[in-house]
C-alpha cells in the first residue's frame, strides 16, 4: 500500500467508526436499559412472592387457631 492508500484506508474506517461505532454504543444502552429493566421486574417478582409467602402463612396460622378454638 502507498502513502495515499494508507490516507484512503484511515478515512473509510474513521466514517465506518463513526456511523457504527454509534450503533455499538446505541446496543450497549439497550442491554443496558433491558438488563435494568428485566432486573427492576425480578427483584419486584420477588418481593411479591415474599409478601404472598408471608400471607399464606398467616393465614395457616389462623386457620390453626381457630380449629384449635373449636376442638
Amino acid at each position: 500500500m502507498g502513502v495515499k492508500d494508507n490516507y484512503i484506508y484511515e478515512e473509510c474506517m474513521k466514517e465506518l467508526d463513526a456511523t457504527f461505532g454509534e450503533r455499538k454504543d446505541e446496543r450497549k444502552n439497550m442491554r443496558a436499559k433491558i438488563t435494568e429493566f428485566f432486573t427492576a421486574l425480578w427483584i419486584t417478582l420477588r418481593d411479591d412472592m415474599k409478601k404472598e409467602v408471608q400471607t399464606y402463612k398467616e393465614e395457616r396460622e389462623q386457620q390453626k387457631r381457630i380449629k384449635r378454638g373449636k376442638s
